[in-house]
């Protein structure tokens, strides 16, 4: 009885800071219309996790943990008389996947916003090999006899693909394959659902004698598999890159650069300056220094506990067949650690930086937007000066973040 109660106060408490955590980042999402700015996208995505890891607390907090209590005073199996007590809870066992799912299929729509880029268009009659040198990534766009080209150069690691209707579209399809999953694993497949038990104070799945485990084996595992790698793999691209492009941009001293610029000549000057102009705004960003790799391991660990928590279920119910029947209870607490760590990173980023955003990595995007607009000015700055050199018909203003600057044809033969 003392152990029912500890077990139940102890699942209250973790749910109810969850709650409260979750909420308070819910609450500063909305309150600072983040939902309405350039990157609203991002936080539509990120508001998915934060209310379904509500619904999955308040569970806890309002039916599960009091039915563990209660239950040991009740004296009979099932808090809730039959056949009531068979909808209330295949409803909450219910309730509990599809939540779950949805923190789920959540952690690889987060870690894939990571891949973002802005593009610079830049006229130029740069040549192959200094190109090459610069190990900038081009796109050529128009070649001619001349050898003059237009050219797209990465600047900023962002895409415009999760627009704000795109975000919201994929947050449909999200909950959709959530319920699919739901369903599957629940209704449709023969065997075998998972429920909660108030023996051992955890889940366990319902099997059925003679039948395959169906649900283990083309639902259950190959999605833990997917949003437990996906993740962690992208994280770990980050900081590699991050490391890689910081040891590049050490390598490139002062000096080096100074002693690099004498050597060109003078009708080089120009398309040289907006060369390493870009690269260095680019390195710059994805560098990140250390908010970038502080973000990356931030998320990564997001990450670490989904997957533990995850596996943790499928591991345990062959470790614990030897041990004592609370030894289950611990998925459910790193399930509820997992569905609080959204919130804590939020909010730990927000007291940081004085305002909570979201984050290409997997939830948070810290210092992105003053980042965005600095380079955008920037860029800007470039497009006045190349007015001077440049006989375009019109230079387009910064739009989306792109920049089109001019076309090669319509460089003017001045030199720098």
């Amino acid at each position: 009885m003392l152990r029912a109660i500890a077990i139940g106060c102890a699942y209250m408490s973790a749910s109810a800071l969850g709650i409260v955590l979750n909420c308070r980042a819910v609450w500063s999402i909305i309150s600072k219309g983040k939902l309405s700015q350039i990157f609203s996208a991002l936080y539509i995505l990120y508001l998915q996790p934060l209310i379904a890891d509500i619904v999955f607390e308040l569970i806890y907090l309002c039916y599960l943990s009091p039915s563990i209590i209660i239950q040991k005073y009740s004296f009979q199996d099932v808090l809730i008389a039959n056949p009531v007590g068979w909808y209330v809870s295949t409803t909450i066992d219910a309730l509990q996947s599809y939540c779950w799912s949805v923190n789920s299929l959540s952690q690889v729509s987060l870690a894939l916003n990571s891949m973002k880029k802005i593009r610079v268009f830049i006229p130029g009659t740069l040549s192959d090999e200094r190109v090459r040198r610069m190990r900038i990534p081009v796109h050529y766009l128009d070649n001619s006899s001349d050898n003059s080209f237009e050219f797209i150069v990465t600047v900023l690691h962002r895409t415009t693909f999760f627009s704000m209707n795109r975000a919201i579209f994929f947050s449909v399809i999200q909950h959709l394959l959530a319920l699919a999953i739901t369903a599957a694993v629940h209704f449709i497949l023969p065997c075998c659902s998972i429920a909660f038990s108030y023996e051992d104070y955890g889940y366990r799945e319902v099997a059925k004698p003679g039948v395959p485990n169906y649900v283990f084996a083309y639902v259950s595992m190959p999605v833990k598999v997917g949003c437990a790698t996906i993740p962690l793999v992208i994280y770990c691209m980050i900081l590699i890159s991050a490391r890689t492009y910081a040891k590049q941009f050490k390598q490139q001293s002062p000096e080096w650069r100074r002693r690099r610029k004498k050597e060109l000549r003078l009708d080089q000057a120009c398309h040289k300056m907006i060369e390493e102009f870009v690269y260095s705004l680019r390195l710059e960003h994805r560098i990140g220094s250390k908010p970038m790799l502080r973000f990356a391991a931030q998320f990564a660990s997001i990450a670490l506990v989904y997957t533990f928590s995850s596996f943790s279920f499928n591991l345990l119910m062959v470790i614990s067949r030897s041990e004592s029947d609370w030894v289950k209870g611990i998925p459910v607490i790193l399930g509820l650690l997992n569905s609080t760590s959204n919130g804590v990173v939020y909010l730990v980023n927000e007291n940081r930086k004085g305002a909570a955003s979201t984050n290409a990595y997997s939830s948070s995007d810290m210092d992105h937007e003053s980042n965005l607009l600095r380079i955008k000015k920037r860029i800007l700055t470039m497009v006045a000066w190349l007015r001077v050199f440049a006989k375009a018909r019109q230079l387009p203003a910064l739009v989306d973040g792109w920049a089109p600057l001019a076309r090669s044809s319509e460089v003017s033969d001045e030199r720098c």
